[in-house]
């Protein structure tokens, strides 16, 4: 499975995703989530679109830390690793921005000649890249979520479940957004693709995941940073997860950096 990103570097082309088309112009970046189905056709020879790919993996391994954000750019590299449908694309319209245009041309231009700094390179003009975007580009965001519904529910739920995510349960975020409980449960179901229950955990674990390589908390402390009653509860879910334990994880990890 793969991460798709594509530039227009100059004139236009056609993207079709799931089943919605949209024409794209020079300076527009688009992501599309694995799995989603999308074609794309370039009409003439002035248009110059660059095409890449991020394998599934690769991207877990190398810019986990884009994924523990509140913004939407945070949620739509999640959603993608976690094998949900929230979003099947995002597009930035960021216009004639030389600084964006010179970034994607010096990682054709690292790609066309690489040695053993290539990877480290890329993954850096990469990460800038979406911080960029998401600095000067936030409001000429277009998704599947705001082209499709007048108000993103879903993203809602998840940012105010990532920011009481020690003790929410389902008739909080129910109650917080004046949902029955029943309908609350079937907008995570549909935006996710599982249980408000089975979310959570995911989210715990990615939380967990990140604290474990960022920080010097104890398996205790990170156990109760992110709502397990018990160190023990939490070692068992993250090793039936990881096939690790938080402590052989956090020592594989840092011993591969």
């Amino acid at each position: 499975m793969f991460f798709e990103i594509v530039y227009i570097l100059s004139g236009r082309c056609i993207q079709t995703v799931g089943f919605d088309t949209h024409q794209f112009h020079e300076g527009d970046f688009i992501f599309i989530s694995p799995d989603t189905f999308h074609t794309m056709e370039v009409f003439d020879d002035n248009s110059i679109v660059i095409n890449i790919l991020l394998r599934h993996s690769t991207f877990r391994d190398m810019f986990a830390p884009l994924t523990y954000g509140n913004d939407l750019l945070s949620e739509f590299f999640s959603s993608g690793l976690y094998a949900s449908n929230q979003f099947q694309y995002m597009a930035f319209h960021a216009g004639k921005d030389e600084v964006l245009k010179n970034e994607l041309l010096k990682m054709c231009e690292e790609w066309m000649k690489p040695d053993k700094y290539t990877d480290q390179i890329l993954v850096g003009i990469l990460t800038m890249t979406f911080a960029y975007l998401m600095r000067h580009y936030s409001d000429t965001l277009e998704t599947s979520v705001s082209y499709h519904t007048a108000m993103p529910d879903d993203f809602l739920i998840m940012s105010y479940m990532q920011e009481n995510l020690k003790d929410v349960s389902l008739a909080d975020v129910a109650k917080h957004f004046n949902f029955s409980i029943s309908y609350c449960s079937r907008l995570i179901k549909s935006s996710t693709g599982v249980s408000f229950n089975d979310w959570k955990r995911t989210m715990r674990l990615r939380r967990a995941e990140h604290l474990l390589l960022s920080s010097n908390y104890t398996i205790a402390q990170i156990s109760d940073s992110v709502g397990y009653a018990n160190p023990e509860s939490f070692i068992r879910t993250f090793k039936k997860e990881f096939h690790l334990s938080p402590s052989e994880y956090r020592k594989n990890k840092n011993r591969i950096s």
